[in-house]
C-alpha cells in the first residue's frame, strides 16, 4: 500500500516570549529564529482502527503527532493509521523535530483524508498539538513559513504575525549538539517563563527593521547571556568560540550552540571544533522561505 508523504522543516529559536490566551489559535511565542533545510518527512497510511507511529524504522510514541491525529479524531471522528517519520536531525537537540514531524503528518493526513482542510488549517492543527504536548510554542509556525523569520505577533498560522527574510545562497546553520533539555518541564515551570517573557519581548525590540541575519544572531546572543540558562559545558566552550570572531548563541531549547554564516566560514570553524575542542559541528542548509504573510 502506497502512503502520502508531506514534509516540514527543523528549526532554531535565537529568542522568545511567550503568549498565552483563551484560544490556542492566539497562544505561541513572539521571538526570532531560523528554519533548516533538513527537516522530518513523514508517510501516513490509513488502515484499521489503531494509530501507531514509527522514527525512524523504530516503533515508538511521539506525544506531538498523537495530539495531532487527536484533533483530527475529535474534528473528524475515530482515524485509524501508521505514520512514517524519518528525522534528518538529531533528536531531542531542540531543532524543532516535533513541530516539524507535527506540521508533516498534518500535511500528510489532510492529503489522505481528501483534504477536509485547508493547508493553513492542518497546520493550525499541528499549532494545537504542539502546545497541548508542551513541545514548543511558537515552531510550528516559524516552520510553516520557512527562512528567517521574526514571530512579531503569537498564534498559530494564519493568525500570528510573521516577518521572512530570504536567505542569501551560502548561508549555512553551524550547530554543536551536546545533549537535551526538558523543554516540557521548562514550559511548564512558571518562573522562568516569567523571566523568558520579559526578556523575549526586550530581545524582539532591539531588532531592526531592516534586520539581517547578524542581528538575529546579536540580539539571540544578548537573550541566551541575559537569561543565563547555559550548561556547564556551552558555558565554558563559549568563550574559546568568541575568539574566533563569530557570534554563537544557545538553542532555545537545547543543550547546543548555532551560528549562522557562509559555507567557507563554516568549514573554517568545522575544523576548529574537531581539531581544538574535540567536538563536531554540523552544518545545516538554512531553508527557502515557504510562504509570505
Amino acid at each position: 500500500m502506497v502512503g502520502v508523504e508531506a514534509w516540514a522543516p527543523c528549526h532554531i529559536t535565537g529568542f522568545f516570549a511567550p503568549v498565552k490566551r483563551k484560544d490556542p489559535l492566539r497562544t505561541g511565542s513572539i521571538g526570532g529564529g531560523v528554519s533548516l533545510g533538513e527537516g522530518v518527512k513523514v508517510e501516513v497510511l490509513l488502515r484499521g482502527r489503531e494509530v501507531e507511529f514509527h522514527l525512524n524504522g523504530e516503533l515508538c510514541r511521539l506525544p506531538t503527532s498523537e495530539a495531532v491525529v487527536e484533533e483530527y479524531a475529535r474534528r473528524l471522528g475515530r482515524i485509524g493509521l501508521v505514520a512514517y517519520h524519518w528525522v534528518e536531525v538529531p533528536v531531542g537537540a531542540g531543532l524543532g523535530s516535533s513541530g516539524a514531524g507535527a506540521l508533516a503528518l498534518s500535511f500528510a493526513l489532510n492529503e489522505a483524508l481528501g483534504q477536509p482542510f485547508s493547508d493553513q488549517e492542518a497546520a493550525q492543527i499541528a499549532h494545537i498539538a504542539e502546545l497541548r504536548a508542551r513541545t514548543g510554542l511558537g515552531t510550528v509556525l516559524a516552520e510553516y513559513y520557512g527562512g528567517l523569520e521574526l514571530r512579531r505577533e503569537a498564534g498559530a498560522p494564519g493568525v500570528g504575525v510573521v516577518e521572512v527574510r530570504e536567505p542569501a545562497e551560502d548561508l549555512v546553520v553551524a550547530h554543536l549538539h551536546f545533549g537535551s533539555i526538558a523543554t516540557a518541564k521548562l514550559l511548564s515551570d512558571r518562573r522562568f517563563l516569567q523571566s523568558v517573557a520579559r526578556l523575549g519581548r526586550r530581545a524582539l525590540e532591539q531588532m531592526p527593521n531592516a534586520w539581517t541575519e547578524e542581528d538575529l544572531m546579536r540580539v539571540s546572543r544578548w537573550f541566551s547571556d541575559k537569561l543565563n540558562i547555559y550548561p556547564r559545558k556551552l558555558h565554558h566552550i563559549l568563550p574559546v568560540l568568541d575568539m574566533l570572531d563569530v557570534t554563537f548563541s544557545m538553542v532555545m531549547l537545547g543543550e547546543g550552540l548555532f551560528t549562522i554564516t557562509t559555507a567557507n566560514r563554516a568549514t573554517e570553524l568545522r575544523e576548529f571544533c574537531e581539531k581544538k575542542l574535540g567536538v563536531e559541528l554540523r552544518c545545516y542548509r538554512v531553508c527557502r522561505v515557504l510562504r509570505r504573510t
